[in-house]
């Protein structure tokens, strides 16, 4: 039986599959991977952590078949500190439920492995969610084939510098086309969101998060409609999350 040793997979979602067992999707290097894991359903089973969502895994696996089975596991990080946080935990929710729009990315599926790993280290330890989730649903968009522009206008196609971001125009339009399409940023917060666009993640520090914080409301607006309108996607974690908030402003 041929196995693939020393892999690595961040846990997106799980099923139920047979009587015992559960359907894990993994997020790996290599891209995307469906796996059996056996007696994971069973309560006192040392296999059930292994098919928890946000859960760091290194494995080994059947490659015999078309839908293979998890052989070895050791967890890696069971991310317990943004486990135990609710904001934190409906914000990776959030990112995770963005990864399942994705495919594969092919050649660059390390690289999009790297950089959820890396994002979720951030989050772990940060004051400012919210901020970190715009930065990857932002940097996402690439990947998915629809990213804004923010250099050169989308309408006439000339450089600009300063100017407001247009969900319709699907990017950063000059203040001549500003005076005839509709614009959803001030050219400040459409600043702050090419800085979160562009940003790499070793560059990203708490005092960045907090710079940005007092624009994220807006931007975060922004973004959704943006998905909405070039993806035909609206997260449902985020409309859990909304409506959660609003009973809580409802209790006295």
């Amino acid at each position: 039986m041929m196995k693939e040793r020393e892999s690595l997979g961040l846990v997106l979602k799980t099923n139920d599959y047979q009587e015992n067992a559960a359907l894990i999707s993994l997020l790996t290097p290599k891209g995307k991977l469906n796996l059996i894991v056996r007696g994971a359903k069973k309560i006192n089973s040392k296999t059930r952590a292994f098919a928890m969502p946000l859960t760091l895994l290194q494995f080994e696996h059947t490659t015999n078949r078309e839908l293979n089975t998890l052989t070895k596991c050791e967890v890696l990080d069971y991310y317990s500190t943004i486990k135990e946080n609710p904001q934190l935990m409906f914000v990776a929710y959030a990112l995770l439920e963005k990864i399942n729009l994705i495919p594969s990315v092919e050649q660059d599926d390390a690289l999009f492995f790297q950089f959820v790993v890396d994002t979720l280290n951030l989050l772990k330890n940060t004051k400012y969610p919210e901020t970190l989730l715009a930065i990857f649903e932002l940097k996402l968009l690439y990947l998915l084939g629809v990213n804004p522009r923010f250099n050169q206008c989308p309408i006439c196609n000339k450089p600009v510098k300063d100017g407001c971001f247009s969900v319709e125009a699907a990017g950063v339009v000059c203040s001549m086309d500003a005076m005839t399409t509709i614009t959803d940023l001030s050219t400040n917060h459409t600043k702050m969101m090419k800085y979160l666009y562009t940003i790499k993640l070793d560059k990203i520090d708490e005092a960045f998060l907090a710079l940005v914080s007092p624009f994220i409301e807006e931007i975060n607006d922004v973004i959704d409609r943006y998905y909405m309108r070039y993806l035909d996607f609206t997260s449902k974690t985020k409309l859990i999350s909304q409506k959660m908030a609003n009973l809580q402003e409802k209790i006295p």
